[in-house]
């Protein structure tokens, strides 16, 4: 199936697969993200005091929990120096269940350390990776502090 046609229909019952997200052995790396022909992955990195008040206003406990158990902990945003200064921050990758087509291009591109690998779609699951995904869509898109300004001369 051609990139960039899930714009056009809801996949969410078409495609029997979906990448599901392994956090303990993701590097940040985000080439899941880049290869993804559909853009159905995405990722988020947020501070960890940005993360509970996200998570704090989840009403149901054991969503929470789920939910808390997907942000990881990755040299690249939270170990590194470099990254200190910025502030410590974790990640999670998020599946847009309408736009994926289960080609696994994500998966391929993590390479060996296995953070995603391809599952049957469920109505159950299906249930969470909506619920995922709008987590994902109700966090902001740049943190408070960050300059929108340009960095180099027009």
């Amino acid at each position: 199936m051609p990139a960039a046609t899930a714009a056009l229909r809801d996949f969410s019952y078409i495609a029997p697969d979906i990448p599901e997200f392994n956090g303990p052995n993701c590097v940040g790396c985000m080439d899941c993200v880049t290869q993804c022909p559909d853009t159905a992955i995405l990722a988020k990195v947020v501070e960890p005091v940005t993360l509970e008040e996200r998570l704090a206003a989840i009403p149901d406990a054991s969503l929470r929990q789920e939910m808390a158990l997907q942000w990881t902990v990755t040299n690249k945003y939270f170990k590194r120096s470099r990254t200190q200064r910025r502030g410590r921050r974790q990640v999670r990758i998020f599946i847009d269940p309408t736009k994926c087509k289960g080609c696994a291009e994500c998966v391929d591109a993590c390479g060996d350390h296995d953070p995603l690998k391809m599952i049957r779609k469920t109505t159950d699951n299906l249930q969470w990776y909506r619920a995922a995904w709008d987590m994902y869509k109700s966090m902001r898109k740049r943190p408070p502090n960050t300059s929108t300004k340009r960095r180099f001369p027009t």
